[in-house]
């Protein structure tokens, strides 16, 4: 295997699938980024918003927002919107006043380049909202990958063959803290149904299990298995 990640192809296939959180294990994903924005964002009318990655997606929020995304056909319904590659946002330094990251869009890309532009295009006491895929997860657990700061897996992905990068959870917040960001909050999800993926290689049926987050979160050692975690930071200088 290669050590790259194919941006082109990532391109394509996110401008051929209309529906990407398709099962019941993604959908959760969904829900669960949803909530967490909802609940901890909080944007005035004359804040711009960066949402880096959306695939046109709102999740639920309102404000004045651009959308950036590699494909193009997933904002074809959004007027304000930039496409391109989030490792390179052309606007002027300090420009947004919050940037929203999620759906595990840094693990497409370089993320010590996206985390450093997003410093520099985010004024100071601007918050990021990022979610991603680490390698802490249960599912990894065994293989030499587990806990790994940087590698790249490849998975059946909506019958096509995909790859992406994961991180460890430390590796992401070194680099934000390297660049400023202060870690306000964090959240895991899909915790058990980590460990039961890994087990079964069934995303679906490890989904009945995502009803166990909200007990589990409460256990540090456990909850750092998760899938996904999201955090919320600071740019603080």
């Amino acid at each position: 295997m290669n050590d790259k990640v194919d941006l082109v192809e990532i391109e394509k296939f996110y401008n051929e699938h209309e529906v990407i959180w398709y099962n019941s294990w993604y959908r959760y994903t969904n829900k669960s980024i949803e909530l967490f924005l909802q609940k901890n964002c909080s944007f005035s009318n004359d804040e711009i918003i960066l949402n880096a990655g959306s695939g046109g997606n709102t999740y639920g929020l309102s404000g004045n927002t651009i959308h950036m995304d590699i494909a193009e056909r997933t904002l074809s319904t959004v007027s304000n919107k930039i496409i391109g590659n989030i490792e390179n946002v052309p606007v002027n330094d300090e420009y947004f006043n919050h940037i929203i990251c999620v759906g595990s869009v840094i693990n497409y890309c370089d993320a010590s380049k996206v985390i450093s532009e997003f410093e520099r295009v985010l004024k100071v006491d601007g918050t990021l909202y990022l979610e991603f895929e680490p390698s802490n997860s249960f599912e990894y657990f065994g293989s030499n990958k587990y806990k790994k700061s940087v590698s790249i897996i490849e998975t059946d992905y909506l019958k096509t063959r995909h790859r992406n990068w994961i991180f460890s959870i430390k590796y992401i917040e070194n680099l934000l803290k390297s660049q400023g960001f202060q870690i306000n909050k964090k959240q895991q999800f899909h915790i058990i149904s980590s460990i039961i993926l890994r087990i079964t290689n069934n995303y679906n049926f490890a989904a009945k299990f995502t009803g166990l987050d909200n007990i589990f979160k409460f256990f540090p050692g456990i909850r750092n298995c998760s899938s996904n975690i999201i955090l919320k930071c600071t740019k603080i200088n």
